[in-house]
């Protein structure tokens, strides 16, 4: 990693640091051994596509996945990517800052990106990027996560470019909710890539056991196996809801939004006053920090459930290692938008 990368300043001021690093793996996920063993077909193929819709767990798999990973031989670049990336510029950008701190000396390219990339010709920014990956003695693996929301034409021919001149040392893991546009199907039957999708996502029946312990009974068990097919997010807002609200016969459809829905209201109605507050009025931000927090929330309320919410803070999906930084799951955000 550059010296001083860890200082936001080192960069252009329209980069967002948090973008370049997985969020924060949350210690009371469980261990996802067999998912994670997936993931690691990577140091085999040049590209892997992690698919499935939302709440499926998709970066936290590669968040965990990322941690554990020695940086001796491997090194991860990560990009959490968001609608504003559909700017190709800006996609290239994030991508060189990215690999910058994974520790790829990319000179001129660095300071490039820094100012957009504005007085740099697309065309010569992936032979540039090659050319220094080539030079380095590790795997590097560059993680485009949610890539669906910043997909468009030109971003789509700026990857499929970097594919297919990519150096034997590089690899892709990209997760999406639908199939990118990047000729999936030939990379995948000429063994390029491998493709993991809900079956290998979803928890068993042993996992959902094992996270949530005695907090469910053996109908909700049941219902969480066999309707809502283990869909993670509904795993772990189930275990937020009271239990006496665990029974069977109240469930939503089994339309997974539906799902998280009703879960979501059920978590919202046993709220504090000072959490639904600080729920209702955060849930507007994209990404906040707590002095943001405390400047929508007021500072006792955003101080007291930051630290002690036990129904908030696992809604919270940390940013930084230093709990500067968060964002709500997407689908929380969805809900929380449409109240009244």
């Amino acid at each position: 990693m550059k010296p001083g990368f860890e200082d936001p300043s080192a960069y252009g001021s329209w980069l967002i640091e948090t973008k370049l690093s997985p969020p924060v793996s949350n210690p009371e996920l469980i261990d996802r051994s067999t998912a994670l063993q997936v993931i690691d077909r990577i140091s085999t193929h040049k590209v892997g596509l992690i698919v499935a819709p939302a709440g499926y767990g998709k970066t936290s798999l590669l968040s965990q996945w990322s941690v554990l990973q020695d940086e001796d031989t491997r090194s991860v670049a990560w990009v959490s990517l968001d609608a504003s990336d559909v700017d190709v510029r800006q996609f290239a950008s994030y991508c060189i800052a990215a690999l910058t701190k994974a520790g790829v000396n990319l000179g001129q390219l660095e300071l490039a990106a820094e100012s957009f990339l504005v007085e740099t010709a697309l065309a010569s920014v992936i032979p540039r990027i090659v050319a220094s990956i080539s030079n380095e003695p590790r795997q590097i693996i560059l993680v485009l996560d949610d890539y669906h929301l910043a997909e468009s034409p030109a971003v789509s021919e700026f990857v499929s470019t970097f594919l297919a001149y990519a150096p034997g040392n590089l690899r892709f893991l990209i997760s999406s909710r639908t199939v990118p546009n990047l000729a999936a199907s030939s990379l995948i039957a000429s063994s390029q890539a491998f493709e993991v999708g809900v079956e290998t996502l979803r928890f068993s029946r042993e996992e959902m056991r094992s996270f949530a312990g005695d907090a469910f009974d053996e109908q909700t068990l049941n219902y969480l196996d066999s309707r809502a097919e283990g869909w993670a997010v509904a795993v772990q807002l189930a275990k937020l809801t009271p239990k006496e609200k665990q029974q069977h016969g109240v469930l939503p459809p089994t339309q997974r939004e539906h799902i998280a829905n009703y879960l979501i209201q059920q978590i919202l109605s046993h709220c504090s006053p000072d959490e639904r507050t600080f729920l209702l009025r955060s849930s507007i931000l994209d990404r906040f920090s707590p002095k943001l927090a405390e400047r929508i929330c007021g500072s006792e309320i955003s101080r007291n459930v930051l630290q002690n919410s036990t129904l908030v803070r696992p809604l919270l999906i940390r940013l930084d290692s230093e709990d500067q930084w968060y964002r709500y799951h997407h689908l929380f955000f969805r809900v929380a938008e449409r109240r009244p």
